[in-house]
């Protein structure tokens, strides 16, 4: 081995990285949040259809899902980081994100559902 030779350029990240970790979870943010968007404004509309009015207290509410969505979208960098360590040959990023998203939507619809039967009962 020279340890004077520099060393070999590579194009693509180690996958093992640390880096290509956080880069692959954020290139899928986005299509998490928009994945998730138009179901929390159905929710919105299902919460609010026979009075209009409340839709201005649901909007602070809607606001504090969204960062509270994407602040547990960090579980899954976590979960793959804590895999990779105990099992480096296992890749479960595909599944963690889509357990992640599963789990969020299954959220949002219940949601719906219960503002849905909430303004047929009380209202």
């Amino acid at each position: 081995m020279d340890v004077y030779q520099a060393p070999a350029q590579r194009n693509e990240p180690d996958p093992n990285s640390l880096r290509e970790l956080v880069h692959g979870w954020e290139r899928m943010r986005l299509r998490f949040n928009l994945i998730l968007l138009p179901l929390g404004l159905i929710d919105l509309l299902l919460w609010s259809y026979q009075d209009w009015t409340q839709l201005v207290f649901l909007l602070p509410g809607a606001l504090l899902f969204g960062i509270g969505a994407n602040c547990c979208y960090f579980l899954g960098p976590l979960a793959e980081l804590y895999t990779r360590a105990l099992l480096p040959e296992v890749t479960p990023r595909q599944l963690f994100y889509w357990a992640g998203v599963v789990f969020s939507l299954l959220i949002i619809l219940l949601s719906g559902a219960f503002g849905f039967v909430f303004n047929e009962l009380v209202l």
